[in-house]
């Protein structure tokens, strides 16, 4: 991302929890796929159910 991008994104997240939440969680699994740590998966469900995020996010397709 641009610069202008990233300042942007992170004033977007700073005024929503839930989507800073939602990110923190998509980049965490997809560095524990990327780099093959499939036993921190039953950990980042409980995260992911700790992190009761609005059910329009939690209930996405995987």
């Amino acid at each position: 991302m641009r610069d202008r991008d990233t300042e942007q994104f992170q004033q977007i997240l700073a005024r929503c929890p839930e989507l800073q939440s939602a990110v923190e969680l998509v980049r965490s699994f997809a560095d524990m796929m990327t780099n093959l740590h499939g036993e921190r998966l039953t950990a980042w469900i409980t995260a992911a159910e700790e992190a009761a995020l609005p059910a329009s996010v939690a209930s996405l397709p995987v």
